[in-house]
């Protein structure tokens, strides 16, 4: 998303990336990666659930997919933390219009799985194309 955040502004739209880990431990994720859009602190998990994230099983948690997906990140060299926040939550990838209406919901099965950028970008471009 960092690579093609321009392709966002020209579309009108804006990302914000939640967490619920230390603001600390957000702060340094957000520098690490240098991400151009704000990363908040949902300490309470009041923002997941009020889009019906769920927590993941074992074998979601930690199932081939996932694990692949760390090994990926590691042999391009991203280093991996060790986490005290809350593993089996699951995150989501969410498009909202400017009158609070979820155009796109893509709530993941398991930590590797989010919507591609190309999703989001066309669910955007719909909003852009047709306002509420």
């Amino acid at each position: 998303m960092r690579q093609r955040y321009p392709e966002v502004e020209r579309t009108g739209g804006q990302v914000i990336a939640v967490g619920f880990a230390p603001q600390e431990l957000l702060g340094e994720l957000a520098d690490d990666l240098s991400l151009p859009f704000p990363l908040l602190r949902d300490p309470d998990f009041s923002a997941y659930r009020a889009f019906g994230l769920r927590r993941g099983s074992v074998r979601e948690i930690y199932g081939p997919g996932t694990i692949w997906t760390y090994v990926k990140l590691m042999l391009r060299g991203r280093r991996l933390r060790r986490t005290t926040a809350d593993r089996f939550q699951l995150g989501g990838d969410f498009v909202i219009d400017g009158q609070g209406t979820i155009r796109l919901a893509h709530p993941s099965r398991n930590p590797s799985d989010r919507a591609s950028v190309s999703r989001l970008l066309d669910a955007l471009r719909e909003v852009a194309d047709h306002p509420p």
